[in-house]
């Protein structure tokens, strides 16, 4: 059976706050219903929706920033 979680608990599950969980639904499209009102999302959504936006980081050496000019 389908886990069906609220926003507060959301927010719990990602660490963060209700307003991130809001905006992730109403501005960023996270997948949703309401019932009478209620956001409810299956946690296998808010899982597919987390890995879509994971963000890969590059490795250190290739992050440096070269603005020209002298290396003083």
């Amino acid at each position: 059976m389908p886990e069906w979680m609220k926003v507060e608990s959301i927010a719990n599950y990602c660490d963060t706050s209700r307003r991130n969980v809001q905006n992730w639904i109403y501005k960023e499209g996270l997948r949703h219903v309401k019932v009478k009102g209620t956001v409810r999302i299956k946690r296998e959504w808010l899982d597919q929706w987390l890995e879509a936006h994971e963000v890969l980081e590059k490795p250190e050496s290739t992050r440096k920033c070269h603005k020209g000019g002298n290396d003083d």
